[in-house]
């Protein structure tokens, strides 16, 4: 070793961290650590400032009401109502008449109403028409909200909406076999829409035939 390096070696305090040996491939595999946690950082706060997409859609949601589900049962729920879902009941009414029926408006449904009499004459529109001037929301105007919506709870539940709840929730349960309580918050939307909807009488029917079962 040259005079000149031995004496600067021999000046260096005994444990100065210049004189402990390197470790190339330890300093290289921690900085393509740090490398890794600072890219997959910055693609995790990319994807969270695009989520919400270009269209904020939480106008029709009430705050923070709680999705309730439940284990899957052992046998279906009784089918009290049928809806878009559960697939049209042969006979059915529409609930706001008294019926069972809980189906939005469609070119099979009406027919099945019309067989029996009932809004003769009405197409489609004329059906949606009549929901909407009785204040309920139907698919037409939204979906997949689990009567969630500011038009929630469920018809069936004293509210306004007529979009079919989500399988696999207690909602579903409750408006397929028609046996609820209602919790506070959604009672208190009920109020907030004056009440329940009272039952009309059926278009081309007389008024006893509200309370036709299928």
């Amino acid at each position: 070793m040259p005079r000149a390096q031995q004496s600067d070696l021999a000046d260096r305090p005994p444990h100065s961290p210049r004189l402990r040996p390197a470790i190339p491939h330890l300093d290289s595999r921690l900085r393509g650590r740090s490398l890794a946690c600072s890219l997959v950082l910055s693609a995790l706060l990319a994807a969270g400032s695009g989520c919400a997409g270009p269209e904020d859609e939480s106008w029709r949601l009430a705050p923070r009401l709680p999705h309730r589900t439940t284990p899957p049962p052992e046998s279906p729920p009784p089918l009290a109502h049928c809806n878009d879902r559960t697939g049209h009941q042969a006979g059915a009414l529409p609930w706001l008449v008294g019926g069972t029926c809980l189906c939005n408006p469609s070119l099979g449904v009406l027919a099945d109403y019309q067989s029996r009499g009932a809004f003769p004459g009405w197409g489609v529109a004329t059906l949606q028409s009549w929901y909407r001037e009785a204040g309920v929301s139907t698919l037409a105007d939204h979906d997949e909200c689990n009567n969630l919506c500011r038009q929630g709870p469920h018809l069936v539940k004293g509210g306004r909406c007529l979009v079919p709840p989500t399988p696999g929730t207690l909602n579903w349960e409750e408006v397929v076999s028609g046996r609820f309580a209602l919790p506070p918050w959604d009672s208190e939307r009920v109020e907030a829409h004056g009440g329940p909807l009272p039952r009309r009488t059926t278009p081309g029917l007389p008024s006893p035939a509200n309370s036709i079962s299928p």
